[in-house]
């Protein structure tokens, strides 16, 4: 009896035990993990909320100005004959066309997803959640300690929310709260202006409503199919046509709009936002139709022997020509704004076709599917030593993976199937060493060895006339091997293999120029209606052009070009490129911009690697 009344204490004073630990547990747990915080932590927590806000404002406003990108793709620069790069320079901003031709004259597509966006969105706010500024808090006696976990963003039609997993731990005194979860929202169009986007493209993709537009522009403004009375040759210069279009495409394309009052002119998209479409004819365009030397000539009919019986001379001309320019969408309200641009292309006169490389014309399994064909490939570095890499298969503009070269017996080799292709391209690539590509027509067994160049890490030096730039720059390194690109301050070292490069540097600096806008008349010659239309007459069209005031916060102030050769010794041997340009004036007007522009084209660069 005596021992069960002893076990009974002892049970007793286990339950106490217990009891007390959990009231001194949840005690803890409600004193330093709190969800609705002391007052005295209420105003920490509002000015942490409302920084979340601003970073988030800035995170849409980048991504409304980059196309929905804040991370744009990386830089790839266009060609002698597809001029467009897969980025349009818009007043000193690099903004990712959604659809554009590549260097190689392959269309592409990248337009962000809308998962895309808000991933981009959320790191921008993670990443820059470290500007904070607590020091105020700090100065009352405060002790502030801030942990981000992760960040998520979710885009609505009119607003976008964001939910930051972090500790917010903060004392005051003999009392302390930990804030684990944040969540807070703003207003936004961002969500609203992308969908709208989305539909304006595809509109466009579908529609190739441009290229109409183009269309029209170009019989308007440039000789292409007719016959004049004459008896002597006529004669077009090729410079000529090409500045008209230029002009007529800038000037025209303003009157596009979903809401303009004449129907020839509107887009058919319903909304109650404001669009735009914008081209310049400084950004790369081609305009080309077979010439003499930069002149078209039409010679004229009933003058050779045997035509005399006609009684007159007539001149006819047919000329087809293939444009390709960038058109700029914009889409705005008074606070905000949301831009893409693409290319606009047409061949031989006519709209363009869905072109080798487009993601909508593609049969992914056509190829890649059916490997049939046995091949051995060897990789290899400069000096011939085996170097193991990843190798893949391109038949036009399908691309599939094979395998890996392995080492055995002191070679680098894939024996593998491969898709059956005439004038495919075997394909080899390594982390550090530029990529390398062999033609190979796989119809049957073939053996192929593939060189890889080796890539060098170097320490970018940027400076203008001999001062450390302070501000925003890009530098291009650009060969017809490898393309790099450095957005310095953010980034400072660059990889180069043995080879030629175009070397170019633009500087940028704060600026403050505002384009004021204009309201203009705009009339131009349209086709008559019905029968008067077919017979040639036409009849003046006039319409109101209202361009609002445009604030410009970027400019370019310097940089510079030159083409060198770097060598493989010279790279191996060496940590450091120094670029020194030359620094010009801030502009303070849009002609002080161009004039800006046309001497960074001719300025030379210094450059030395030591």
């Amino acid at each position: 009896m005596e021992k069960k009344r002893k076990l009974g204490q002892v049970t007793i004073f286990i339950i106490l035990a217990v009891v007390i630990i959990g009231v001194v547990a949840g005690y803890a747990y409600f004193r330093y993990s709190v969800t609705r915080i002391p007052t005295r932590f209420a105003s920490l927590e509002n000015y942490f909320l409302d920084c979340i806000k601003i970073r988030t404002e800035e995170a849409a406003s980048l991504a409304g100005m980059g196309g929905g990108y804040i991370n744009p793709p990386v830089f790839q620069p266009g060609s002698e004959e597809y001029p467009t790069s897969n980025h349009l320079n818009f007043m000193g901003d690099s903004v990712p066309y959604w659809f554009y031709v590549s260097g190689n004259g392959l269309a592409k597509e990248q337009v962000p997803s809308n998962d895309a966006i808000e991933n981009q969105l959320s790191d921008y706010i993670q990443d820059t959640l470290i500007l904070c500024d607590f020091s105020d808090f700090e100065a009352r006696g405060f002790e502030i300690n801030l942990t981000i976990e992760k960040v998520t963003s979710t885009i609505q039609q009119s607003r976008i929310r964001v939910n930051v997993d972090g500790d917010l731990v903060a004392s005051f005194e003999n009392e302390t709260a930990v804030v684990s979860s944040h969540e807070t929202e703003i207003e936004s169009k961002l969500g609203k202006f992308y969908n709208l986007a989305n539909r304006i493209y595809n509109k466009e993709m579908k529609d190739y409503f441009l290229e109409t537009f183009s269309l029209d522009l170009l019989y308007l403004y440039a000789p292409t199919t007719d016959s004049e009375l004459g008896c002597s040759p006529k004669v077009w210069y090729l410079e000529n046509i090409s500045r008209d279009l230029r002009e007529a495409f800038e000037s025209n394309l303003l009157y596009l709009s979903p809401t303009a009052r004449n129907l020839y002119y509107r887009v058919d998209i319903t909304t109650d936002e404001e669009v735009r479409f914008l081209y310049s004819r400084d950004w790369p365009t081609k305009i080309y139709t077979p010439n003499d030397n930069g002149l078209l000539v039409a010679k004229p009919v009933g003058t050779q022997q045997g035509l005399g019986i006609l009684g007159f001379c007539y001149i006819p001309y047919h000329f087809v020509y293939d444009i390709t320019y960038p058109v700029l969408i914009q889409i705005y309200d008074e606070d905000e704004f949301f831009q893409f641009p693409v290319n606009v292309i047409i061949k031989g006169n006519k709209e363009r076709e869905p072109m080798p490389g487009s993601a909508k014309s593609l049969d992914t399994e056509s190829v890649c599917k059916h490997q049939v064909t046995f091949g051995e490939v060897y990789t290899y570095d400069v000096e011939l030593n085996p170097i193991e890499a990843d190798i893949s298969f391109k038949c036009f503009s399908e691309s599939c993976h094979v395998g890996t070269t392995n080492i055995v017996d002191g070679d680098a080799v894939l024996s593998s199937l491969f898709p059956q292709c005439v004038n495919g391209f075997i394909l080899a690539s390594k982390q550090g060493y530029v990529p390398s590509q062999e033609m190979i027509s796989s119809n049957a067994e073939f053996e192929t060895m593939l060189i890889l160049e080796k890539l060098y890490e170097l320490d970018v030096n940027l400076k203008a006339n001999g001062k450390t730039v302070s501000s925003n720059a890009i530098v291009y390194f650009e060969s017809e091997f490898d393309n790099r690109a450095v957005y310095w301050p953010d980034q400072k070292t660059v990889q180069l293999a043995e080879g030629e490069y175009n070397v170019s540097v633009y500087v940028y600096s704060s600026a403050s120029i505002t384009i004021p806008g204009t309201k203009t008349n705009k009339c131009i010659d349209m086709p008559r209606p019905g029968v008067a239309g077919i017979l040639g007459l036409t009849e003046e069209k006039c319409f109101d052009v209202d361009v609002p005031d445009q604030k410009i916060d970027s400019a370019l102030v310097g940089g510079g070009r030159s083409v060198e050769y770097f060598l493989r010794d010279q790279l191996s041997s060496s940590g450091i490129v120094d670029i020194d340009v030359p620094s010009l004036r801030t502009p303070k007007s849009m002609e002080e911009i161009q004039e800006i522009y046309d001497q960074v084209e001719r300025n030379p660069i210094t450059l030395n690697i030591k």
